[in-house]
């Protein structure tokens, strides 16, 4: 049965949101960067239990009306069974320990890979993204995807309704950073009658942020940082990430000042980062920091003093709090290997209410 969707003015208040990927191997490069790791006093954010008891967060009532992203409400009798259309919703299932809708099952990942499916493969596998009649057939009231909305997504609601959440980094919305992992968190949440379990993933997401602040040092706050695409070009990613707030946050470097990811050599040569991580291996071709051969290249502060890796896949920019936290644990093994913490290892076996950052402060 599809759900009803209603245009409302944008309004993400307190009580709609509940009172607040890719497959390969772990990132791999050049040699890491050199800084001294500081016995930091314990956080107090890292110090708070990961876990969230059900009696601390209010139960969710059904029926029961959310506003997506966009500004768009939806009511519900019962939790939601979600078609997943964008990874960062597949991501969220990942973390509320449910398995979505419906989903396709992205390109060399496995029905039942822990990143993906930890409960289990989708109960409907739609045969790829666009397969608009394949997601009218699975028993699902809606598809999640990005906002904003799009004059394409025309096409996608003739079959069946729409849930926006936000993308930080990818397209413009109200909140940045990894604020808006949170929110998306709290409305699937919501969504699927979860609550509790989105308050766990949010502090977990948390405790790997202060986890990470636990290494830091003025020089590492000091230190610029920039994420390379996989292309021959100079094409960064911008603050506006979660993961360029949370090593913000953390105190343990600054992305780039950059609103906009497209630079030229020279432009990127005169900004001169202090430390790059490069997007190596991308679909298994691309560029590496062995096979960067431009001339600007050798000329970078990062590659003469080593300070250049390799990192896997699109994991530092999309899509959720799983992929964030991986590259937190990513960056800590690689841009500050004093720190102890080692590489996340390949995506699809990573589980993040595993990883040492969690036991940081």
């Amino acid at each position: 049965m599809r759900v009803s969707v209603v245009l409302v003015a944008f309004a993400l208040t307190a009580a709609s949101c509940g009172g607040g990927g890719g497959d390969g191997d772990g990132g791999s490069g050049a040699a890491p960067a050199t800084a001294p790791a500081a016995e930091a006093a314990p956080d107090e954010a890292a110090e708070e239990a990961t876990d969230v008891e059900a009696a601390d967060v209010e139960a969710v009532e059904f029926p029961l009306t959310v506003t997506d992203a966009v500004g768009r409400e939806v009511t519900l009798d019962e939790p939601a069974r979600i078609g997943c259309y964008w990874s960062g919703c597949t991501e969220i299932h990942a973390e509320l320990g449910v398995a979505p809708g419906a989903s396709p099952v992205p390109a060399g990942t496995s029905s039942d890979g822990v990143f993906y499916f930890p409960v289990g493969p989708p109960d409907y596998t739609v045969t790829a993204f666009n397969d608009f009649e394949g997601w009218s057939q699975a028993d699902i009231n809606f598809l999640v995807n990005r906002g904003p909305q799009s004059p394409d997504d025309a096409v996608v609601e003739q079959f069946v309704d729409v849930f926006y959440l936000h993308a930080p980094g990818l397209t413009d919305t109200d909140l940045t950073g990894y604020e808006a992992h949170s929110e998306n968190l709290r409305l699937v949440g919501l969504l699927l009658g979860k609550p509790a379990e989105a308050e766990a993933a949010v502090a977990r997401m948390e405790a790997a942020i202060a986890g990470l602040a636990a290494f830091s040092t003025p020089e590492l706050a000091d230190r610029s940082f920039a994420y390379l695409f996989n292309d021959e070009g100079y094409r960064v990613m911008t603050d506006d990430t979660p993961f360029c707030a949370a090593i913000a946050d953390a105190g343990v470097g600054t992305c780039l000042p950059l609103s906009e990811g497209e630079l030229n050599a020279e432009a990127f040569l005169d900004l001169d980062p202090d430390v790059i991580a490069v997007q190596a291996g991308l679909d298994g071709s691309g560029f590496t920091t062995a096979t960067r051969d431009d001339p600007v290249w050798e000329r970078l502060s990062a590659v003469q003093n080593g300070t250049a890796y390799d990192s896997d896949d699109r994991l530092y920019w999309c899509c959720g709090s799983r992929s964030l936290i991986w590259a937190l644990q990513d960056f800590a093994a690689y841009a500050i290997p004093d720190s102890g913490i080692p590489a996340p290892g390949p995506i699809r076996e990573f589980d993040p209410t595993t990883s040492p950052l969690l036991q940081q402060g």
